[in-house]
């Protein structure tokens, strides 16, 4: 199944993403999987990429979530 095309954030909540990444704290995270489920973990934010057009923020473990994916991070819904 192809992922829908990617729909950028605000301005706004990219920076308080960059901000989690800067801190290097640990955070609960909510986003919608590739199969569209709702799945959450708690994590730091380590860096934020962009790869194909496409934005991520790349977790401790190395694993990746696209940005439009976001649904909630450190309490902060992501606008939409």
């Amino acid at each position: 199944m192809p992922k829908p095309p990617y729909t950028p954030i605000s301005c706004d909540y990219h920076s308080e993403l960059e901000w989690l990444a800067l801190q290097r704290k640990p955070c609960h995270i909510s986003y919608l999987a590739a199969d569209g489920t709702q799945s959450h973990c708690h994590s730091i934010i380590r860096d934020i990429i962009t790869r194909d057009a496409q934005e991520f923020i790349v977790l401790d473990d190395g694993s990746q979530i696209r940005l439009d994916a976001l649904i909630c991070v450190d309490g902060k819904l992501r606008p939409l």
